[in-house]
């Protein structure tokens, strides 16, 4: 499916709407986008870890947090203060 957005001063751009309900994307929800060829994509982060499910080990001290971003955030504390 090919839409149209428009790239504002501020490097932003508005996904088309169809688009956005057919990737069943939610108001916050986090996009990888990368280039390769002369192309971009976006793609929900979500997909990427359903991606990579199982493949990275999830430290059991951390397996009660839920959310991602709080989960990365103590991940580095962990890491970080073990290298200080």
């Amino acid at each position: 499916m090919n839409q149209t957005a428009t790239i504002s001063q501020k490097r932003q751009f508005t996904i088309p709407v169809a688009i956005f309900k057919a990737l069943d994307l939610q108001d916050g929800d986090k996009v990888i986008v990368s280039h390769e060829n002369g192309k971009m994509t976006a793609e929900p982060m979500m997909q990427l870890i359903d991606r990579l499910g199982g493949s990275v080990k999830i430290p059991k001290n951390l397996k009660h947090i839920k959310n991602l971003d709080e989960l990365i955030k103590k991940a580095k504390q962990e890491y970080f203060k073990n290298r200080a």
